[in-house]
């Protein structure tokens, strides 16, 4: 009952048959983004800096806000030079006191930082980086970050997108090649992390020597030094003085109950007060799925418990929402596209269109449910084209005083094992095989950007993103070659 199906594979079924659209009215509506911007939820008419060629420049000096964060972005075809040198500069800010670039070492991508120090500290560790640190870690290590992406040594002649998104208020490093995220959460990283240093940016040069942001003069392999230019071919190369947006929707500060990240406590649990059920529900979260995340049941988010409680959830890789109303813990949906709170288990579970997610890309879901209407609204941004795909979904048996929060505990990213019945929102406490079951569903293990939790409906069509009309139209997804 609970395998998938043609209706999770594609819902072109949806509208072969009347009844069953009648039942699930279900428009998929697609947003495109611009396959021009280099960084998914980022204007490239908004960067502080773009050159198609080498270019050395000073952005804006004065007008920099270090607390709003940076994202680079490159295309770039390395040459057989590239790849063979100990250090190249790619893109970079700043200085060797306070700065922040990307690299190749050795052919691998390496992003460096540093912040109100001086050029007699580096990086602590030893190539492949992986220093997350930017406080005092010793001698000649202070205030210091530096990652090497995991994709290893680059193919000369072979072209990549690559993109770092420095979010130093929350402190989170996103760092992409190719569309393969490794993301960390840095310590001692702050929003005063001044990663522009004296706001001189350099791509694919070295001039003037004062620049090479994140360098040092330690006779490293990070040596000022040791970089030389790069000299393969320059497609593009972009600086924001900003990270994306991770929320879908604008969503009042007031009606928000958590925004966060994962919620790793003792109870891997936290209250978040008692919401008013008629004003509706709505989840947002980024987060970027490891291998093992596409495999059984895996939490994203979830509100109350087993039978009273909503959540987000990944199902072998595809999105689903779940929702128990005025239920019981035995009681488990009919199947992944259960739209019908009246048949008799007081459950509804619908899957994404969009189907499997792929691993390490990073993914916008969110779910906003209008519990007047039986209204629900799942949106998914793509992190490969950009795209954004809505479906909306009728359900039955809704209505404005229906508990869809239960105790009002939120988990994010890590299904509770401290109270296996109270804290897991909508899951089942019978174990028949189905997907759902609370002790078989398993922690997120992938990377978690950000988490948002509020209690709101925003109405359409300004709930769709861009004020997009609606329209049966479904989009191709692309994979990974």
């Amino acid at each position: 009952m609970f395998c998938k199906t043609a209706s999770q594979q594609s819902c072109l079924s949806l509208w072969s048959c009347t009844a069953v659209c009648a039942l699930i009215a279900m428009i998929s509506a697609v947003t495109p983004a611009r396959a021009a911007n280099l960084v998914v939820g980022l204007d490239d008419g908004d960067a502080i800096f773009s050159a198609t060629t080498a270019a050395s420049t000073t952005v804006s000096s004065g007008s920099i806000d270090h607390a709003a964060g940076v994202s680079f972005a490159v295309e770039i075809t390395p040459d057989a030079n590239d790849i063979s040198a100990s250090l190249v500069s790619i893109l970079e800010i700043g200085g060797p006191s306070n700065g922040a670039g990307l690299y190749l070492l050795n052919g691998t991508p390496l992003f460096i930082s540093k912040s109100s120090t001086n050029d007699q500290n580096g990086p602590s560790g030893t190539a492949p980086y992986l220093d997350l640190d930017g406080g005092s870690e010793g001698p000649n290590l202070a205030n210091n970050i530096a990652v090497s992406h995991s994709v290893g040594t680059l193919t000369a002649g072979q072209t990549y997108k690559m993109s770092v998104v420095l979010d130093n208020t929350d402190g989170n490093l996103e760092f992409i090649v190719d569309n393969d995220l490794d993301g960390y959460q840095l310590s001692n990283v702050a929003s005063g992390w001044a990663w522009s240093g004296n706001d001189t940016v350099n791509y694919l040069g070295l001039d003037p020597v004062g620049s090479r942001g994140g360098l040092n003069d330690l006779n490293g392999d990070t040596d000022v030094d040791s970089a030389s230019a790069f000299s393969g071919t320059g497609i593009e190369g972009r600086l924001w003085n900003a990270t994306p947006n991770d929320n879908l929707y604008d969503i009042p500060p007031s009606t928000i109950h958590y925004d966060g990240e994962a919620i790793s406590n003792a109870a891997n649990s936290q209250s978040v007060g008692n919401p008013n059920h008629g004003q509706g529900l709505l989840f947002n979260i980024a987060f970027a799925p490891s291998s093992a995340d596409l495999t059984g049941t895996v939490l994203l988010m979830e509100v109350g418990g087993t039978s009273n409680g909503s959540g987000l959830y990944l199902v072998d890789g595809v999105p689903v929402f779940l929702s128990k109303q005025d239920g019981g813990s035995g009681n488990v949906p009919t199947g992944l596209n259960d739209t019908d709170f009246t048949d008799g288990n007081d459950t509804v579970a619908v899957s994404h269109s969009f189907g499997e997610l792929d691993a390490d890309v990073e993914y916008v879901l969110a779910a906003m449910l209008n519990t007047n209407t039986g209204q629900l609204i799942l949106t998914l941004r793509d992190g490969l084209t950009g795209d954004i795909l809505t479906d909306l979904i009728q359900l039955t048996g809704e209505g404005p005083t229906k508990n869809w929060s239960g105790n009002d505990t939120l988990s994010v990213g890590f299904n509770n094992s401290i109270n296996p019945s109270g804290d897991r929102g909508a899951l089942n406490g019978v174990n028949n095989g189905n997907p759902f079951y609370y002790d078989t569903v398993a922690d997120f293990t992938g990377y978690l950007d950000r988490a948002t939790y509020a209690n709101i409906f925003i109405p359409t069509p300004a709930a769709l993103p861009g004020g997009l009309a609606l329209l049966a139209t479904l989009v191709l997804r692309r994979r990974r070659a």
